[in-house]
């Protein structure tokens, strides 16, 4: 029996509340009895008919195809013996209170690098190969996505921390850059964010543009 599918039609407008799709909820009822529960969490009604193709199957294992940074609670209270899996990111809480069985995100949950970074297409490449040696180098995949997680996890919460110090800069304290030369500059620069060794080089004064 083919898994229960989720079809993403479009970016939702506001944040969903997914918990209410979580598997064990959706055993014994129908197509339309599902596109019709409100996924919303605002006074606009979001139906998971509006926003996602369903299709009836295993309820056992839940699939979604595309997913987004307003994808909450996904999979809350997750029981025993079902699975989710997404293709695409999440939100917040994801798995809050979960008792058992698996969640699979191919994908960010909650990691996201703000355009601030210039950094999100990097971050996507880096996952998907760290994932590949991962799923290479051990015996199961279980194995395989907990090493990535672990390998993973750190470098992109430095990565979100490190956007959130650019967007707090460079959007709600923003100084007068008309007043400073570039010493000045590169000094308030190095004053509001902690930068990553990495990045280090392309800030040092003694660097000379090429010719």
């Amino acid at each position: 029996m083919k898994p229960f599918l989720f079809a993403l039609r479009q970016e939702p407008s506001q944040r969903l509340d997914l918990s209410r799709l979580t598997p064990d909820r959706l055993v014994g009822r129908t197509q339309k009895e599902i596109e019709a529960i409100d996924i919303g969490t605002t006074k606009v009604d979001a139906k998971v008919g509006d926003l996602f193709k369903v299709r009836v199957g295993d309820p056992q294992v839940v699939h979604f195809e595309g997913g987004s940074e307003r994808f909450d609670l996904l999979g809350a209270k997750l029981l025993p013996g079902f699975a989710i899996h997404v293709e695409g990111d999440v939100g917040a809480q994801l798995g809050r209170g979960a008792q058992g069985g698996t969640i699979t995100i191919a994908g960010d949950a909650g990691a996201f690098a703000r355009p601030h970074t210039a950094a999100g297409a990097l971050k996507s490449i880096n996952d998907a190969i760290a994932l590949g040696e991962a799923i290479q180098a051990q015996d199961s995949l279980d194995q395989a996505l907990n090493v990535w997680n672990a390998a993973r996890t750190e470098t992109n919460n430095k990565l979100v921390t490190y956007g959130n110090q650019l967007g707090r800069a460079l959007v709600k304290e923003i100084p007068d850059w008309s007043k400073m030369d570039a010493a000045e500059m590169q000094k308030w620069f190095l004053s509001i964010v902690e930068v990553p060794a990495t990045m280090r080089d392309q800030y040092r004064t003694d660097v000379q543009p090429p010719r």
